[in-house]
């Protein structure tokens, strides 16, 4: 089954790659269009953060509920309570790691002095 789909997905990123070429009949020039629309890496950078952040919110509030309920219905016994602690705790860190990603490139990005 997951080399089935492992299959798929190669032969649709395949496909996906094919519709981008375009070959100019009159000079012989074949154009690979740029798939990502982006113009530099920092523009993708900055789009994947975006993602991850507005992402991450729903996410990290989903497995705090859920570590939440874990603690409720622990019963008492000190491994169940460790386990949902551990998650809250790493969500939390998680979260944080997202918030600071983007003041870190922003910071990156101007020690490295690029425009954009």
């Amino acid at each position: 089954m997951k080399r089935s789909f492992l299959k798929l997905i190669i032969f649709l990123a395949f496909v996906s790659f094919l519709s981008s070429v375009k070959a100019d009949s009159d000079s012989g020039i074949i154009k690979i269009d740029n798939p990502l629309k982006f113009d530099n890496f920092w523009d993708l950078l900055s789009n994947i953060l975006n993602f991850l952040f507005y992402a991450s919110l729903p996410i990290g509030a989903l497995i705090i509920a859920i570590s939440a309920y874990y603690l409720l219905f622990s019963g008492g016994e000190p491994e169940k309570v460790k386990t949902a602690k551990n998650m809250i705790i790493w969500t939390l860190v998680g979260i944080v790691v997202i918030f600071l990603a983007m003041p870190i490139i922003a910071l990156l990005k101007e020690i490295l002095g690029v425009n954009g």
